[in-house]
């Protein structure tokens, strides 16, 4: 099992490394991890992504993980659909976990990086975004209910909300 698990971070590591332009790049060496995002700075960057969908009229769920990818917390427009809430979680837990965005492991496969698809619990979908707080990674949000772009731009909006 270890064997399996190095060999999948070794692929990891060799896409999101290998040069291609027009794609997100991930950072040579991603940020450490810090202390658990606080509830104060969850609910801030929810509040935040919940009102632009709200304003743009986008049904969405919108979650925050700590660094393990464990709920910290959670919102819903009244109308989302279901399963994007439980797609939400994964992004989160994605970008936490892996430490890097979503949107990383759908540019590779978009680009044909199939090997994406091995690599247990990375999301290959845009709207996972690490919450970075002193170069340490704290946690993550996750959002799910629209396009994956709307997805991104919604999890961007909570994320500048932190800063």
């Amino acid at each position: 099992m270890r064997i399996v698990k190095a060999a999948g971070l070794a692929v990891l590591l060799a896409i999101t490394a290998a040069p291609n332009p027009g794609r997100t790049q991930a950072p040579s060496v991603a940020p450490g991890y810090g202390p658990p995002v606080t509830l104060e700075l969850a609910r801030r960057m929810i509040d935040a992504a919940i009102a632009e969908t709200q304003r743009r009229n986008l049904q969405m769920a919108v979650v925050v993980v700590d660094p393990a990818g464990n709920l910290v917390a959670f919102a819903r427009t009244d109308a989302v659909q279901v399963a994007s809430i439980q797609i939400a979680i994964e992004k989160a837990r994605s970008a936490a976990t892996f430490r890097r965005p979503t949107k990383v492991f759908e540019d590779a496969l978009v680009g044909g990086r199939m090997a994406i698809l091995g690599l247990t619990g990375a999301v290959p979908v845009d709207g996972g975004i690490p919450v970075v707080v002193g170069n340490r990674i704290v946690g993550a949000i996750g959002v799910s209910g629209g396009t994956a772009q709307e997805d991104g731009q919604m999890a961007a909006a909570g994320i500048a909300a932190g800063h």
